[in-house]
């Protein structure tokens, strides 16, 4: 149960490399984007819900969860290797 407690930890410029990044990154990440999460999900749940009327628990579970979820790491394993290579042989 850590969350609360990471979640409202506040980072400040301590004069080190991993200082400054901790607070560049935490002033990035804004709680405008905390709050978009929290607002948009019920939303993405509603219509889910909407679009999976009449199918059975295993057509929901592979069609919302698992084939996304599948497609994600095959785009992101291919953009990535793609970008490691560029990388690698410039």
């Amino acid at each position: 149960m850590a969350l609360p407690g990471i979640s409202f930890a506040i980072w400040s410029d301590d004069g080190t490399e991993t200082g400054a990044v901790l607070v560049d990154w935490q002033g990035g990440w804004t709680v405008f984007y905390w709050a978009w999460w929290i607002a948009v999900t019920p939303f993405v749940g509603l219509f889910l819900a909407r679009v999976s009327r009449g199918r059975t628990v295993r057509e929901f579970v592979l069609g919302a969860m698992l084939v996304p979820a599948m497609m994600c790491f095959i785009w992101f394993a291919f953009v990535g290797g793609t970008a490691i290579h560029l990388e690698l042989t410039g």
